[in-house]
């Protein structure tokens, strides 16, 4: 059996080795289980932050082996690998062999890149070769490397990614600190939520459900419309410094709904600016992000791969009319912030004061230790903007029996009233209105909808058959049922 020399000793203990693969003369290996090894792998275990996990990619045991295809390495290429080891990781996706690696990113501090293994190759053509190899051809060929066979997959919380997979979440970037959160706090209440406490409790739990229980998926999206400069934008920033790259900021639809969709591949967060979705088309795509447990990555050059979609969502716009409200919609937490503070310098730059003076890490601690007992992240709640969303969005039949309820006197006083006599009456609202439809529609139409309100004609087909219309007050209950809501909530 060979001897290790004293400088792969040192190198094996300044990499926090706990068992190396040494070469014999006939190529087998053993595991080395010092106990100083083992001692000083304990003690380099313990992460910075206690917060942030150590990666699963990465770990501070490396397999060490000594020889490339039989031919023994020296001490300087060993160290030239195990640092390749710190930057690169050979993983498959969609079928395809790459090298992974995370690069400096302007806009999120870091971010993934995927690239062929000839690609990767290329970075070390300049550079002296490795046992008559190039370096990169070395480090693909050396059994030490950091290889992930099964792909990669985001599993933001520890312990749950399996060794065989490239874990894309890599810890959050920041330590946190007790402190004040009052000017976060105040913000939600007052500004976001526009003093709805019952929201505005929702909101923290969301985002503190998104600290504490990061691998469950919410099927909740929070919406927010008001005029600029209400602060919408100011409550995503100490978010996106908490969560690092695992928070992004898009404007429009395109990066969400568009084929290649790796933007929430491995993010907990997404803050969408003037995103339509009263759109069908956008509303329909985002609808399975907001709620689906999985999602089909894909990216140029590669095959789909289904990862988990862990992703919530905060939509923000300037529109009066935000979203396709139906009439039983419970996706979307529905706000309406307060313009109370719009465009005041003293108020904003207090709260940017907060931000910057370690405010992250303040509602970092805060997330933490948030009390979620009974908080379910599936059900928010009913919001006076959600129903003027509701409302927005009535088909004109709707439009129709909702103004008549809301007269004093609905169909004209009438307790009974025949099928063409309502048929004419709603064909008069609609022309009224600018809609123009023709009368077999609406008959057909309106009998649908009345005869879900529990309203049916009865008599003879044709001038025989009519409605037995409830009284006011029933018939008004019997409305907002189809929308999921109260009288009081429905009608002026």
């Amino acid at each position: 059996m060979s001897k290790l020399t004293n400088h792969q000793t040192t190198l094996m203990e300044n990499h926090s080795v706990t068992g190396s693969h040494i070469i014999t003369d006939n190529e087998q290996c053993f595991v080395n289980e010092s106990n100083s090894v083992n001692e000083k792998l304990s003690a380099l275990s313990k992460p910075v932050n206690e917060n942030i996990p150590l990666t699963e990619n990465k770990t501070l045991s490396t397999t060490l082996c000594y020889s490339i295809n039989g031919k023994a390495l020296s001490d300087e290429d060993l160290a030239v690998l195990i640092n390749l080891n710190k930057k690169y990781a050979h993983v498959t996706v969609g079928g395809k062999h790459k090298v992974v690696s995370t690069k400096p990113c302007p806009v999120d501090g870091k971010s993934l890149h995927l690239e062929s293994l000839s690609e990767f190759k290329s970075y070390f053509l300049h550079e002296p070769k490795i046992n008559s190899l190039n370096v990169g051809d070395a480090w693909l060929s050396w059994q030490g490397k950091v290889f992930k066979p099964d792909g990669i997959s985001f599993f933001p919380k520890p312990g749950l990614c399996p060794s065989s997979i490239y874990n894309l979440f890599e810890g959050f970037p920041l330590t946190a600190k007790k402190g004040d959160v009052t000017p976060f706090i105040h913000h939600i209440n007052e500004v976001i939520c526009n003093g709805d406490l019952v929201a505005a409790k929702f909101v923290i739990r969301f985002l503190a459900h998104m600290i504490q229980k990061p691998n469950e998926k919410p099927s909740v999206a929070i919406v927010m419309k008001s005029v600029e400069g209400t602060g919408k934008g100011t409550m995503f920033e100490p978010l996106k410094q908490l969560l690092g790259a695992y928070a992004v900021q898009v404007n429009g639809a395109y990066q969400l709904t568009g084929r290649f969709n790796s933007v929430v591949a491995n993010k907990l967060l997404v803050f969408a600016d003037e995103v339509d979705l009263t759109d069908v088309r956008v509303s329909d795509k985002l609808k399975g992000l907001i709620s689906e447990p999985r999602l089909s990555l894909e990216r140029k050059g590669i095959d789909p791969i289904q990862v988990p979609n862990l992703c919530r969502f905060i939509f923000a716009s300037n529109h009066e009319s935000v979203i396709k409200a139906g009439n039983r919609e419970r996706r979307y937490l529905v706000l309406e912030p307060s313009s109370k503070y719009a465009q005041n310098t003293v108020y904003f730059n207090q709260l940017w004061q907060w931000i910057n003076a370690y405010g992250a890490c303040y509602l970092y601690e805060y997330l933490l230790n948030c009390d979620l007992t009974n908080f379910d992240p599936r059900k928010a709640p009913i919001t006076k903007a959600l129903i003027e969303e509701k409302l927005a969005n009535l088909s004109p039949y709707q439009e129709f029996v909702r103004s008549e309820l809301n007269q004093e006197r609905p169909f004209d006083g009438m307790c009974r009233i025949e099928t063409q006599g309502m048929t004419l009456k709603c064909q008069q609202w609609l022309e009224a209105n600018n809609y123009n439809e023709s009368v077999p529609k609406i008959r057909s139409a309106i009998g649908k909808l009345l005869s879900r309100m529990g309203v049916v004609s009865t008599g003879r087909s044709g001038r025989d058959a009519f409605y037995e219309l409830p009284e006011k007050a029933i018939f008004k209950e019997s409305f907002s049922l189809l929308l999921g809501h109260t009288a009081d909530a429905i009608f002026d």
